[in-house]
Order: structure tokens, then C-alpha cells, then sequence
């Protein structure tokens, strides 16, 4: 092309246009949603530098911009509308920006990289959207916002990480970091320039040193799991290498130290991260044995990412990830994202910035669910979160681009024209922009060289655009007009994803191109030269491309029709022509194309899937590698089983484990069984199907004792048995621990090193095996076979070499003989041992390794503050393979337990409690976080512990009365230890003793050989010393002695850390055997021994007992002198705050001053604990934990007195937790069986809804209104010695909740009326039985809700729940709540309708659950009987309010809900229905179908005149219509009256209504049914206990006395 030409034609000289510094080597950094217009403020276009005649960075108007790349300089003077001449930006609209004109012309973009290697036409509009951040349109308000957060995060970030590092805090610290993260997210429909929004950020980046890595989800790959973040973190990882290599070296160390082999996780994904380690990492393969990595998979993958993070944020501070296209991610990916922002322990700036099509996310998206979590989390994590939401462009909008970019065209032509491009476009940004760009393109918009002006004839432009109903369409024409090879090679790109490699597009092309093309085939750096001229794609670092955007890439997909295995053409093509490397890299994108493409279903792709499966399960994807397995195995052919046996049966493995992974348990244990039940699959392939089928038992069935059977049946087929009989275990356990100890003794340490590990498969199933049989049988209790089996491991060490368990069982066993030989050297030796093997056991059981051995062995020989550094590192250990169990243990032993004994600020325990409270809630460990919860109120408490009496072990934290779920097995001894070091530092040492003898040694039998016996033990044996010191009794004397004895017992055998123990009991010894002096000097040692170790809790607290000492009348007075200078040379060395331990601050009851030393300075001032609750342990209160049971003793007056027995029966009140639960069945039950065990029961309803009208005395004439269940009872039962009136006091009829509230009905009438009946019946009868409205809760409108009835007559609750397990808990906690509000003691519970294949299981743990948690027993669990449940046709009567019009001699006829049918068929189809359905089958069929109801009369005579036939006629019929629009014949009338035995019912509903309300209605119990309340009595009443609702309810006197209420004994000897 002639420029000279060229410059003839254009607006201004090119002369007048100066080059800017450009680098054209840079790729583009533009992408989905950059659709919005490029001008500076003031209309000018910002790519080019208009010179004058001045100089560069001098002439007038002009601004230079720093940044990263260089410096911008940007024109602000442009001539406006009305000038002789358009502004830069017409240069735009007319679209020169040739390589020709760029070249002679010396016009180079400035700000802009989109378009830098595009040829455009002369009069094109394609360039408007360029622009650079000051020529934003309509976007100031989100931009101004996204920087806000940028600067919040890095204002706050600051100091906060500084701090943490240069304190040396390791990454897993657990301090708490400040809110330095930011989470933004940027909402809109697709088009409207959110992408390009976020990238503003990238400027800013730019000049504080941080780092922007982007990545994208593909929609063609919507299951890919973590695609952009791996994309991302791939680009921090290449940023790090090409301009920071120095770090590299501290950055692979970390990963290495942190992670050690974990780190293949992440290659997998990032594998740019293999350059910045110094080995390359192999893929990771799936074990078909070791399932651990699937069971901890997603805690390994979390921890594994934010170790990365960590180190990523801290190298490139401020980092901000931004994640394009959300609404695409997958599950992974979003949980991911939840990892990275709940962080609490990334001490370093990080932005999460994600966009996403509000239009694509409802709230049945994972994106949606997920955004609502974060919304609930971001206070507890500490991270803030910003939605941006952009809308579409407003008329104004769009004429501000065309003013910009026209600034010579007409006012209000631009206005009219804007107006038309928003009725056009709807203000969408993308389309407006392809829409000018159209214009152009078809000569609608002009430049006037004669006017110098921009034109259009509007009317014209209307005209043509009628047609336009999608701007979208317009790049489909756009791309049609060019070459047909074109079309091809940017339908074949659409469909490699939103961003595409050179590699990847040449082997699609090599393969495929010549097929999809005419003629001589294009070379691909030519093609992507073509499309990146056009502006469709753009360069994306040095090899890849990507779409301009989203829609261009929409538009490609269907450019030109293709045949339905296209893609599965492409993905073939990419699976077998990429290098491995390649292939790796995108292999899930490879087989997602493949899958769907494969429209015939081709088996061979089923090993493709496969390989997918395998890849996403070593990254922890499950979901992912669940979709991958299911379509293999859908793939696989009829005879799979036979041809492809292998395959199959590992694409059936890995669905069955990840389908349990992701909780579908029906899903796995079917996959396990097709696999099990066949012959021709080997053991080996069998076993982690079997595996499987454990976890399913253990973890979702809770059956442990089933799966440890079937973990022993499998080791028999493996030919390993571990007893002969289960009556031996205790007796072989025994032996086989003696034999093994003894063993491990004669082998010397330095043996291990010779040792091989084990190599056989089968051995290595056998070691997982037993594992798994030794953690079930400490979860089931069963601790012989438990230990049995760890000793069958310490002999296969022996047998077949090292293995994944040896290091831990040695450890196990080194616990075992510190806690029940105490044979401290023997177990430090084992410990030792464990501990040397570690590194050759596999990383599996590290954490657990060093937890054990360093909690019970190690600690008995080692100082504690020697040791606890090793507790982190058991949490780094654990964490790193997902063991979230240890890990926690390790933390709370690292940064609370230990610290605690040690002495340590209670503040600055406290500061770590919150960020380990949310690590424990993370990894819903329940029992850790209780056990936090407990300490974290001991040490609140002693905070601001009073100086009076003994403070409870309650307040917002925790206390007995709120948390009785809290009160197991697992957490009393932490309940147990926190009160002992309340009474320890309480002032009342007396209390405390007594207190230590009544506990004796139950929390060291708890716990074992835990460091934790060593300051329990010295704390109960200084309050015995000192009460008997105090009281000169001999059973303190004799009980501190026995203490002191074994502590120095314990100190001679080599422990260290009971060393002042040791000291402080001898002074205290020579106190009580008046050796005054050797008491001073003994004293004296223990305080200078405390406060080197600086353990200031204990030097208070020995100080203060000091202090006493010399107070004491016979202790001599030189003693006394010496006190304070003797204080003053120990103490101050070792700055321990001598203003607090002065004689006055020791003098006895001081002990709360010492708490306050163990804090800061300003504990003082912080606000005390809430200790309102209930009393702990007392034993007045309740067993159910309720506390005082009534609020007036007059309540006992409805209590029944037994002369036999000496007992009084308390009133018993039966609610229910639901409606349509059984509670009037289960009422009718109860009082048939005490009507068998008392002479007279009294029943009332207090509050009744449904009431009938009955004679108010036998013979009267007189009428009252009761409710339905008291003329039930009353009636069945033959409860003559009451009246109606007592039995139902207050009825609640229409309008009475209206008129209570208006204030028309009084409460304290309401109370008098149920009092007074009540205490009618009690009178008359031996116990009363009360049967209440609904749920607890019913009735508080009128203020008589069921648990404020029961309370107000003293009455013991039974709650009646539906079967079922966690259901039916949650149900009864809610009610169980409100009882405890009222006082309302609750006497037990009664599941019904219990499905009988699961009745064993549901008693069972119902049960076990009802127990341990509330401590209330389960008085009945009754199987479902269906025939209950079943309809009367008088109950249909009532239903619809109708009558028979036939066979009303078989109103109580009963009919299953499942036999009821609606009849549309023709006759003859009906008439066979009759004979061949069940015989009582209820039809419903239309009052129009006279056919049908004659037949039905017709076959009822025919069945009862046959002779023929053994078969009954119970059958039933319903005739639906509206009154007024349907009517009966007066033939069909006559005939249904003239067969008055044959059942049919008339209903004035459609029949659909009909049928659903019949299956909605649930039949209540009646006088008239006396039938079934017969058989309900009867199938109830059997299954009730009813020994222990007696006991429950009955007292030996007439105070109150809660039966079973636990003593402290009781509950310590559980």
C-alpha cells in the first residue's frame, strides 16, 4: 500500500504524530469482558501522541505516566466538535493502524498491547476498545471501589506481617493474623467489562512491587479440576524464575521442609513448579491398597496450597489472584478458593479477585452456596469481602463513547444514535461495541472529508439494524465473510478453550485441517497472524493465545455446521500427537473434548477416562475423578468382565472410593459388590473394594464392630489370624505384649538400620489391615485386640522389614508400658526407637509417631520445654498428610497444654486459642473443639479470678449446664483437670482437698502416661499439705505423703520436670514434722529452681505458701527477716514482676493474685467471665442437667403417695416433638400399662384444640365441649371415677387466641382451671397420666405451652419422636431446650414408627446417643405398623366432608394409602383391575363416567352371588365432581341405592385433589374405631419399658430426689 496515498486520505498529517515508547515484545494481558472504550478524559484516543511543535514531555496539555513497563505519555489536548480538524480518536473510527502506515509513519500505540499486531481496514470502528484506565467509561464508581480494597489490604497488611517475621514465626504459626486478606468479587451479565475492571488492579501493582496472576475457566470445561488456579499460581511460579531468581533457593527449602513428598501433589497441577525444585517429581499413581491418601486427601490438598500461598504471598507482596469466569469453575476449584481466603496463618497481603455471569449463577450453583458460605465466614476467618456488581451501559453512556470517539460529529445526532444502539444492544458494552463496529463495516457511519465530520442518516441505520434481535449474530457474519479455511481453523481453536497453546492447535490442525478445507492448506503461524489481525484472539505470554472474549469464542463454536464426533476428533487428535509433557499438562481438557464428542459411545476411550480419573483423584478432585470413573464404566462393553477384566475393575475401584469420598454411599456399595460378586476378579483386585466396603461400615454406617469383623475376616483370607477364640484375647493380648516387650528389649537400636522395608504386596495389606483394626478397636473400646494387634505389627517389622506402621506401633507400645508397667527407661527406649524409625516408616504416621512418643515416653525424661518445640512439628507432620486428628492434638499440646504447665502469660495463651478453635472447626474435629473450649474458660477464669470462693468451670465458653452434649467419655477428664486448677488456685484449700480424696487417681487412670499427671498430681498433693497444714487432720497428712512419695519416686527414676515439685512437698513435709529449719532451706531451693524455669504460676503460688509458712507462731524470726531480701536476689534476675510478689501479696487467700501474674498487666482490666449456669457435679441437681426442677414445693401436691412401696409417682406429661408422631397412640399404650400396675389413673388433656360435645354427667342432659382424645381414653378405658370437666379444662376453639391476646381471656384463669383440675384427679387416682398438644412449644400464644403445663404440675416429660436417627435428635434437642427452660425434668423418650429393617440400628444408637449426650434414657422403640397408618372410610368421611351414599355398614373398613388408584382407563381395562388388583383397592374415578360406577356395581354382585370364587369383593369407590356442574344419572342413582352393601362415596373435588389429599392425610385415632385402638394398645404397649419409666418417675420421699442422679464417683468411674 502507498503511503502517500494513504496520507492523502487522512484527517491530519501523520507528520503531526510522534512515536511513543511501545514494547512490542509484550504479549496482551486483554480478555473476556475487555469491552469498553479506550479514550483519556478528554475525548482524545490514549494509543497515540499528537505532538505539536514543541518537545517531548514539554508541549502544553500533555501528562508522562510512570509504571513498569515504561513511561505513557497521554495526550489531554484534543481539538472538541466544532474544530477544523478531528481529534486523534477519528484515527480510531477511520481504523489505520497498518504495519505499512505504522512503519513510514512512525504512529505507535502508546497504552495499548490489544492490538498492537492487527492490520485493520481504513473506515474501521474496530479499535474502540482500547483504552487505558483514565478513559474508563461509565466505570469510575467500580474502579474507585476495587482500588479501595487494594488499598485496605495493603494499608492493614503491613505491619501485621512484618511483625510475625521478624519475630521468626514459622508459616504455620498459629498466631492470628490481622485482615489482610481481601476477597472481591465482580458480578454482571457477560460483555460488560468486568475482566477489564479487575486489570486496573494491574497498574497498581505495578508500582508497589506486587504481583497480578490471572487465571480463567473454560465453559468447555467446566469439570476441570482447579484450571485457572493452577493457571495462576503457574504464572507466579514463572515470574518468580524469570525475575526473582534469587529466591529460589529459600522458596524450594521451605516447600521441601514443609511438605516433603506432599509437594507431588501440587507438581500435578502447577508443573511450572517443578522449575523452582531441585529434583523433577514423577507423577503420583494410584495404590490399590493405601486409601489414606483418599480419606485425607482434601486436607492434604488444602494444606499443601496455603504452604504454597504462604510462600508465594510473602515473595510477591502484594499478590492478588485474579480468577476470570467463576460460574464455569468447578467444585474443587470453589473449595480451593474457600482454603485460600479462610487462611487465618498467612500472615502476607493477598487479594482473591474472582468475576463472574450473574446470569449464569442461581442459587442452585455451586458458586452461589459457595459465595453465601464465605458471606457467614469472612468475620470468624477475618477476611473482608467486596461484591461489585456492573450493569449495562445507560443511553448517556453510549453517546459519551460515540462523543469520544466522534468528537467532531453532531450533538444530536450522537444522542439519537446512542439512543438506537441502546434499543439495539440493551446497553450491553460488547455488543455496543460490535454494533458501531457493524456500522462502520457496512458504510452506515461516515467520515465527511469535505466537512470533516462523522454522518450517519439514522433512519437509514434503523432501517437495516430492524433485523437485529442479537448483536452476537453479527460475529458470526463477521467470521462467515472470511475464508472458508479460516472459519475452520477458528472453529477447530474455539474448541481447544478459552486459551489455547501454539502446540496444541498444530497437532488439532496437522490432523484434521486438510479435511476441513478445499485446496492447498495453510500453514498455522499464518492462520493465527489472520485471526489476531482480526482482532479475535491475542497473544498470551510466548506460546499461547487466548479469545479477545468470551462471546468471539461463543460466536467460533458454530461459525460453520460440523458432524456430532467433532470433538471427539480434536480430543483424539490432541491425545496421541502431544509429547507427554504437553498431553500431561492438558489431559483433562484432551479427554473432556473426547467425552463429548463420543456420541457412539466407543468402548476404547473408557482407558482414557481412566487416566483422568487417576490424575484428578492424586490431586484430591474427587468429583472430578468421580465423573471420569462413572463415564469409563459406561463406556465398558456388555462382556467387560471377560475382555477388558483389568480396566473394569479399576474404573470401578476408583468410583466406589471417591463416591464414598463424596458421601454417596449407595453409589459405593454397589460398585463394590459387582466387583465382589465376581468369580473372575483376583483377591488382590478385590481388596480395595473390600476396603471400601469397610469405610462404609465404620465411617457411615457407624457400625465398628461390624467393620472391625470384616477387617479380621479379611486378614484370615490373607492368612493372618490374630486369636483363636474371642474368650482368649484378654489372656493372648497379655502374653503376646509381654513376649513383644521383651523382644524389642533384646534388639539393639542400631539393628533398625540394617533392616529392610517391606516389599511384599500381600504383606503390605496385611499392615494396612491391622491399622485399621487397631483404630477401630480404640474406637469401640476393645483395647486387647487393639493391642494385639499392635503387637502383630512389631513382629512383621521383625518378619518382613520395616513398614508404614512400625515407627507408630513402637510408640503405641512405649505408651503402654510407661502407663501400665511404669518402666519410664524401657519406654523412653521405645520412644527412641519410634522415633529413629520415622524416616524409614514413610511419612503416613509421622504426626502420630512423635505425638505419642514425645506426649507419654519423651516427657518423663526430657524437660517439657525441651520437648514442646517437637509438638509442632507433630502438627506440621500430620497436617501435611491430612491427618487433621494429631495435627490439632500437636497444636493444642504446642501452644496451650505445655504452655500452660509452664507457666506461660495466660494472655498470651489465649491470643493463639481463636485462630486453633477455627482450625478444629475446619476439620470438624468435635472433640478438640470442646476440649478448647474447656481450657479456653479455665482460663478466662483465672483471669480474673476472685480471691473468695472457689469459681465454677462455667461461663460463655462452656459449662456443664449449656453443654451436656459435652459430658463423654473423651472430655471429662479435661472437665475433670480444669476444676482442679480452679480449687488449686482458689483460696479455700480445705475444699480443694477434700476435693483430691475424693477423685484419688481416676484423672491420672484417664489419661495415661500424659505430662499432664505431673502437675495434676503436685497440684492435688499441695492442697492436701495445705489443709493439713491448716487442720492437723491425719487423712490429709496420710494422702499428701502417699502423693509425695511417688513423685519422688517419679524425680529419682530421671524425670526433670518434677523436680521443685519434689522440693516444695519435702518443705511442706518438714512443715508438718516441725522441721522448721530444714522447711525454710527446702522452701527456699523450690523457689529458686521455680523461677529459673521462670514457671510463674508455681512461683506465686510457692512464694505464697512460703509466706504462710513464716507466719506460722513457731516459726523463729530470723526466718521471718530474711523473707524479702531473699525474694528480692532470686526474683529479680529473672524480671518476674517483683511489685506483685511482695509479703503482703503472700499472705494466705492470695492465690487469686497469683492467677492475675500468670496474665498480663492489663488482664485487670478485662471483663470477667460469665459464670451464670449450673451448679457442677452437684447433687441436687438434675441427672438430665436442669437444675432446680420447680419454682414453688406446692407442685408436689399432685405427686401420688404408694403405701406398698413408700414411693411417690410423679405426673406423667406425654408431648410430642412433631405432629402426626403417634403421641395418642403412644398415650393409649402408656395408660394401659399403668393401668395394670395402679388401681386408678387419671388422664387429662389441659389445652385441647379438636373438641367434641358429650353429656357433662352420665344421665345429663346437659352439653360441654371436651377435646376428642379425653372421650377416647375416658371411654376405652372406662375412667368412670373422673369427670369430662377435670379432664379437659381449657379447650381452644376459634376466635380464642384472638380474644387471649385482646385480653379478653386472663392467664392466671386459664392457670386456676388446669390447677384445679388437676388436683380433682390427683385426688381421686394413683397416678395420672397427662397427654399434652403437639410439641413443647404449642400453646405459648395463650401462654400454656406443653413445658410450661408440666412444670406448673410437676409432671416428668415423655417425648415421642419419628424414627429415624439424626432427624429424630435435632427434633428432640429442640424440645428437650425448652423443658430445660421450664424445669421440666424429662423422664425419657419413645421413638415410633421405626422402619423394622432398621429397628436394631436405631435402638441401639438412639440410645447410645440419648445417653451420652443428655444422660436420658430411651423408654420405648416401636416398629412401624402400616395398617395404622391406614384410612377408615369414616375417617375419608370426615376428611370430605361427606357420607356414603352406599355400604355405610363399612365405615371402618381401612384401606392402605398405596392401594388407592384414580380410574381412567376404559371399561374392560377397570373390570380386570377389579379382579386382579388386591381386593381392598379404593378407585376414584369421575362423576361422568357412569361406565365405570355401573361396572363396579356390576362386579360387586357379581363376586357376591359367585360360588365360584374364594376371592372377597372389598374394593371401594370414590365418585369425584362439583356440585352444580356434574350430576348422577337418576339411572345410576337407583342403582346405587339399590346395592346399600357396596361402598361408594360422592366428593365434591376433582379427582387429582382427591387422590392427594387422601395420600396427605394421616387418620387419627377415634371411639367409634375401637378396633384399631385395640390393635395400636397392643402392637405399642410391648415395646414400652415400663420398669424404668417407673423408676424415672417415682422418689423415695417427698422432697425431691432425682432418681439416678450421677454422684461425682458415678461419673469419674465412667
Amino acid at each position: 500500500m502507498d503511503s502517500s496515498i494513504i496520507e492523502d486520505e487522512l484527517p491530519f498529517q501523520l507528520s503531526e504524530l510522534k512515536p511513543s515508547d511501545d514494547n512490542d515484545d509484550e504479549p496482551s494481558e486483554f480478555g473476556d469482558d475487555d469491552a469498553l472504550l479506550s479514550v483519556a478524559p478528554d475525548g482524545s484516543d490514549d494509543r497515540y501522541s499528537h505532538s505539536g511543535t514543541q518537545e517531548k514531555g514539554s508541549q502544553t496539555g500533555t501528562q508522562t505516566k510512570s509504571s513498569q513497563e515504561g513511561t505513557q505519555t497521554i495526550n489531554t489536548s484534543t481539538n472538541r466538535s466544532g474544530s477544523d480538524s478531528p481529534s486523534v480518536s477519528a484515527s480510531v473510527l477511520t481504523g489505520i493502524k497498518t504495519a505499512e502506515v505504522r512503519k513510514s509513519k512512525n504512529i505507535v500505540p502508546i497504552t495499548s498491547q490489544h492490538h498492537k499486531n492487527s492490520n485493520l481496514n481504513r473506515k474501521s470502528l474496530e479499535h474502540v476498545s482500547d483504552f487505558s484506565l483514565d478513559g474508563l467509561v461509565g466505570r469510575d464508581s467500580e474502579v474507585s471501589q476495587l482500588k479501595s480494597c487494594f488499598d485496605r489490604m495493603v494499608g492493614e497488611a503491613t505491619n501485621n506481617a512484618a511483625e510475625i517475621y521478624s519475630n521468626g514465626a514459622p508459616l504455620s504459626s498459629s498466631k492470628f493474623c490481622l485482615s489482610n486478606k481481601e476477597v472481591v468479587l465482580i458480578s454482571g451479565p457477560g460483555g460488560m467489562g468486568k475482566s477489564r475492571v479487575a486489570r486496573t488492579l494491574k497498574d497498581e501493582l505495578g508500582e508497589t512491587g506486587g504481583f497480578f496472576a490471572e487465571g480463567k475457566f473454560d465453559m468447555n470445561s467446566t469439570d476441570e479440576p482447579y484450571s485457572a488456579i493452577a493457571n495462576a499460581f503457574g504464572k507466579i511460579c514463572q515470574h518468580i524464575k524469570n525475575e526473582t531468581p534469587d529466591a529460589i533457593p529459600t522458596i524450594r527449602q521451605t516447600i521441601e521442609k514443609q511438605l516433603g513428598d506432599e509437594v507431588q501433589l501440587l507438581v500435578q497441577l502447577i508443573p511450572d513448579l517443578s522449575d523452582l525444585l531441585k529434583d523433577e517429581h514423577e507423577s503420583i499413581r494410584h495404590s490399590n491398597i493405601d486409601i489414606t491418601g483418599l480419606e485425607n486427601g482434601l486436607d492434604r490438598m488444602r494444606y499443601a496450597f496455603r504452604v504454597l500461598t504462604r510462600l508465594f504471598t510473602k515473595e510477591c507482596t502484594p499478590m492478588v489472584v485474579f480468577l476470570d469466569d467463576l460460574q464455569w469453575a468447578d467444585l474443587s476449584s470453589l473449595q480451593m478458593l474457600e482454603f485460600l481466603t479462610t487462611d487465618t496463618q498467612n500472615p502476607n497481603p493477598m487479594m482473591i479477585l474472582g468475576c463472574y455471569r450473574s446470569e449464569e449463577v442461581d442459587e442452585n450453583s455451586l458458586l452461589y452456596n459457595k459465595i453465601v458460605a464465605m458471606r457467614k465466614q469472612r468475620d470468624r476467618h477475618r477476611f473482608l469481602m467486596t461484591e461489585i456488581e456492573v450493569g449495562p451501559f445507560e443511553s448517556h453512556n453510549i453517546e459519551e463513547v460515540i462523543t469520544m470517539a466522534a468528537p467532531c460529529a453532531n450533538q444530536e445526532d450522537c444522542r439519537k444514535l446512542a439512543e438506537l444502539c441502546l434499543k439495539r444492544t440493551l446497553g450491553n458494552v460488547f455488543f455496543v461495541l460490535e454494533f458501531l463496529r457493524m456500522l462502520q463495516l457496512e458504510a452506515l457511519v461516515q467520515y465527511d472529508f469535505s466537512t470533516r465530520k462523522w454522518s450517519w442518516d439514522l433512519a437509514k441505520i434503523e432501517e437495516a439494524t430492524m433485523s437485529t434481535a442479537n448483536v452476537a449474530v453479527l460475529l458470526k457474519e463477521r467470521m462467515r465473510k472470511l475464508p472458508q479455511e479460516v472459519q475452520a481453523f477458528l472453529q477447530c481453536s474455539a474448541y481447544l478453550g478459552s486459551t489455547f497453546s501454539v502446540a496444541s492447535i498444530t497437532a488439532v490442525w496437522n490432523t484434521y485441517g486438510r479435511r476441513l478445507t478445499e485446496g492447498e492448506m495453510q500453514k498455522v503461524p499464518a492462520l493465527l497472524d489472520t485471526i489476531l489481525e482480526k482482532d479475535f484472539v491475542e497473544k498470551y505470554g510466548a506460546r499461547h493465545y487466548r479469545w479477545v472474549h468470551d462471546k468471539i469464542q461463543e460466536a467460533a463454536l458454530d461459525v460453520r455446521p460440523i458432524r456430532e464426533s467433532f470433538q471427539l476428533d480434536i480430543g483424539t487428535s490432541l491425545y496421541y500427537s502431544l509429547d507427554p509433557v504437553h498431553l500431561e499438562e492438558d489431559l483433562f481438557a484432551v479427554v473432556d473434548l473426547i467425552n463429548a464428542g463420543n456420541v457412539m459411545k466407543r468402548p476404547e476411550y473408557a482407558e482414557v477416562n481412566l487416566r483422568a480419573a487417576q490424575k484428578a483423584m492424586a490431586v484430591s478432585a474427587y468429583t472430578a475423578a468421580s465423573k471420569y470413573a462413572s463415564h469409563g464404566i459406561d463406556l465398558l462393553e456388555k462382556n467387560k468382565w471377560v475382555e477388558s477384566r483389568s480396566l473394569t475393575v479399576k474404573l470401578y475401584t476408583i468410583s466406589a472410593e471417591t463416591e464414598i469420598v463424596l458421601g454417596n454411599a449407595v453409589v459405593a456399595e454397589e460398585r463394590c459388590e459387582e466387583v465382589l460378586s465376581h468369580e473372575a476378579v483376583s483377591d488382590a483386585e478385590k481388596l480395595p473394594l473390600k476396603l471400601t466396603k469397610e469405610r462404609i461400615l465404620s465411617s457411615v454406617q457407624m457400625q465398628l464392630g461390624a467393620a472391625r469383623d470384616y477387617c479380621l475376616e479379611m486378614l484370615k483370607e490373607l492368612g493372618c489370624v490374630l486369636f483363636r477364640t474371642k474368650l482368649m484375647i484378654p489372656v493372648q493380648a497379655l502374653r503376646k505384649s509381654l513376649a513383644t516387650i521383651k523382644k524389642l528389649k533384646a534388639f539393639p537400636k542400631e539393628s533398625y538400620d540394617t533392616m529392610g522395608t517391606i516389599q511384599d504386596r500381600k504383606q503390605k495389606a496385611i499392615v494396612h489391615l491391622l491399622s485399621r483394626v487397631m483404630y477401630l478397636c480404640l474406637a469401640d473400646g476393645d483395647f486387647m485386640l487393639s493391642q494385639l494387634a499392635t503387637c502383630k505389627m512389631i513382629d512383621m517389622t521383625f518378619q518382613f522389614g520395616i513398614h508404614e506402621a512400625s515407627a507408630a506401633c513402637l510408640s503405641s507400645l512405649s505408651l503402654l508400658v510407661v502407663s501400665i508397667n511404669h518402666d519410664y527407661e524401657t519406654g523412653f527406649r521405645f520412644a527412641e526407637t519410634a522415633l529413629h524409625l520415622i524416616e524409614r516408616s514413610g511419612n503416613l504416621r509421622n504426626g502420630e509417631t512423635i505425638m505419642i512418643a514425645y506426649t507419654s515416653a519423651m516427657a518423663w525424661k526430657r524437660l517439657l520445654e525441651e520437648i514442646n518445640p517437637q509438638f509442632f512439628v507433630s502438627y506440621t507432620e500430620a497436617l501435611r498428610i491430612g491427618d487433621t486428628e494429631y495435627a490439632l492434638w500437636g497444636l493444642m499440646a504446642h501452644d496451650v497444654f505445655i504452655p500452660y504447665q509452664l507457666g506461660r502469660p495466660l494472655n498470651d495463651i489465649l491470643e493463639d486459642c481463636p485462630n486453633m478453635m477455627l482450625q478444629c472447626e475446619e476439620a470438624s474435629q468435635s472433640l478438640h473443639i470442646l476440649s478448647l473450649r474447656v481450657y479456653k474458660q479455665m482460663l478466662l477464669i483465672l483471669k480474673t479470678m476472685p480471691s473468695t470462693a472457689t469459681p465454677e468451670l462455667k461461663g460463655e465458653e462452656f459449662s456443664i449446664a449449656k453443654n451436656r452434649e459435652e459430658e463423654d467419655k473423651a472430655n471429662l477428664p479435661n472437665i475433670v483437670y480444669c476444676e482442679g486448677e480452679l480449687h488449686f488456685f482458689s483460696a479455700d484449700h480445705e475444699a480443694a482437698a477434700k476435693r483430691a480424696l475424693k477423685l484419688g487417681d481416676n484423672f491420672e487412670r484417664s489419661v495415661g502416661a500424659s505430662f499432664m499427671v505431673f502437675i495434676e498430681t503436685y497440684h492435688r498433693a499441695a492442697c492436701l499439705y495445705a489443709a493439713a497444714i491448716k487442720t492437723n487432720q491425719r487423712k490429709y497428712k496420710g494422702a499428701a505423703k502417699k502423693l509425695r512419695n511417688r513423685m519422688d519416686k517419679w524425680e529419682k527414676r530421671g524425670n526433670p520436670n518434677v523436680m521443685y515439685y519434689v522440693q516444695h512437698l519435702n518443705a511442706e513435709q518438714a512443715v508438718l514434722d516441725k522441721r522448721f529449719d530444714d522447711a525454710d532451706q527446702l522452701y527456699k531451693d523450690a523457689i529458686e529452681t521455680v523461677t529459673a524455669l521462670k514457671h510463674l504460676h508455681h512461683a506465686g503460688y510457692i512464694c505464697e505458701r512460703y509466706a504462710n509458712f513464716l507466719e506460722l507462731d513457731r516459726v523463729r524470726e530470723p526466718l521471718r527477716l530474711s523473707f524479702n531480701s531473699f525474694l528480692i536476689r532470686i526474683l529479680t534476675p529473672y524480671n518476674m514482676g517483683m511489685p506483685h510478689l511482695t509479703r503482703k501479696a503472700c499472705l494466705p487467700g492470695n492465690s487469686a493474685k497469683w492467677c492475675r501474674l500468670m496474665s498480663s498487666s492489663s488482664s485487670s482490666s478485662s471483663s470477667s467471665s460469665n459464670h451464670n449456669g449450673i451448679q457442677h457435679f452437684s447433687s441436687s441437681s438434675s441427672s438430665d442437667g436442669y437444675g432446680k426442677r420447680f419454682k414453688n414445693p406446692s407442685q408436689q401436691k399432685y405427686w401420688a403417695y404408694n403405701r406398698a412401696t413408700g414411693r411417690h409417682q410423679r405426673p406423667i406429661f406425654v408431648a410430642a416433638t412433631k405432629q402426626h408422631v403417634g403421641k395418642t397412640t403412644t398415650s393409649l399404650a402408656i395408660m394401659s400399662g399403668l393401668k395394670k400396675r395402679f388401681d386408678k389413673v387419671g388422664f387429662i388433656k389441659p389445652v385441647g384444640q379438636q373438641h367434641v360435645a358429650v353429656p357433662s354427667s352420665k344421665g345429663s342432659d346437659e352439653m360441654i365441649r371436651v377435646d376428642k382424645d379425653v372421650v377416647l381414653v375416658r371411654e376405652h378405658f372406662g375412667l368412670d371415677h373422673i369427670n369430662y370437666q377435670d379432664m379437659s379444662p381449657v379447650i381452644v376453639p376459634r376466635g380464642y387466641t384472638r380474644d387471649y391476646v385482646d385480653g379478653k381471656i386472663s392467664f392466671d384463669d386459664q392457670v386456676e382451671a388446669v390447677e384445679s383440675s388437676m388436683a380433682h384427679i390427683a385426688e381421686k387416682s394413683d397416678a395420672v397420666l397427662i397427654e399434652g398438644t403437639g410439641h413443647c412449644a404449642v400453646g405459648s400464644i395463650v401462654g400454656l405451652n406443653n413445658a410450661k403445663v408440666a412444670s406448673l404440675l410437676g409432671a416428668d416429660m415423655v417425648l415421642i419422636a419419628n424414627g429415624g436417627l439424626g432427624k429424630a435428635f435435632d427434633e428432640l434437642e429442640l424440645n428437650r431446650i425448652l423443658c430445660q427452660h421450664y424445669g421440666v425434668r424429662i423422664a425419657g423418650v419413645v421413638i415410633n414408627k421405626v422402619i423394622p429393617e432398621k429397628y436394631e440400628q436405631t435402638k441401639k444408637y438412639i440410645a447410645k446417643a440419648m445417653m451420652q449426650t443428655w444422660g436420658i434414657p430411651l423408654l420405648g422403640c416401636i416398629p412401624d405398623r402400616p395398617f395404622l397408618g391406614c384410612p377408615a372410610l369414616a375417617d375419608l368421611e370426615r376428611l370430605f366432608g361427606t357420607k356414603l351414599l352406599s355400604g355405610g355398614d363399612l365405615r371402618l373398613r381401612h384401606y392402605n394409602t398405596s392401594d388407592v388408584n384414580i380410574v381412567t382407563t376404559s371399561l374392560t381395562r377397570f373390570l380386570e383391575n377389579l379382579r386382579q388388583k388386591p381386593a381392598r383397592t379404593l378407585y376414584i374415578c369421575h362423576v361422568t363416567r357412569d361406565d365405570l360406577i355401573v361396572g363396579f356395581l356390576g362386579e360387586f354382585q357379581r363376586a357376591k352371588t359367585s360360588t365360584k370364587s374364594d376371592r372377597k369383593f372389598e374394593a371401594a369407590l370414590i365418585v369425584c365432581g362439583r356440585e352444580g356442574k356434574y350430576s348422577y344419572s337418576k339411572e345410576v342413582m337407583e342403582m346405587i341405592d339399590g346395592h346399600p352393601e357396596c361402598p361408594i362415596m360422592a366428593v365434591q373435588k376433582t379427582t387429582h385433589e382427591a387422590l392427594k389429599e387422601i395420600h396427605n392425610f394421616t387418620p387419627k385415632l377415634n371411639i367409634d374405631d375401637t378396633n384399631r385402638v385395640q390393635v395400636a394398645v397392643n402392637h405399642y404397649e410391648p415395646y414400652i419399658d415400663f420398669e424404668e419409666l417407673m423408676r424415672r418417675t417415682t422418689s423415695s420421699n417427698s422432697s425431691f430426689n432425682e432418681p439416678g442422679a450421677p454422684s461425682l464417683e458415678e461419673i469419674m468411674r465412667l
